[in-house]
């Protein structure tokens, strides 16, 4: 989580989007969800990789 609250994702994540994708998302590279779920988290699959 951020410090305002909302989660995180950072490069290496992977994840699943719901929303409706216009042709400016795509020139921008810049996406707007109404939702996201991590599937995996990078972050932890390095800690428990480590471990």
């Amino acid at each position: 989580m951020d410090d305002d609250g909302y989660q995180k994702v950072e490069k290496g994540d992977l994840v699943t989007v719901g929303g409706v994708l216009d042709a400016d998302a795509i020139k921008q590279r810049k996406l707007e969800a109404t939702s996201l779920v991590i599937i995996r988290d990078e972050s932890q699959a390095e800690e428990s990789d480590s471990a």
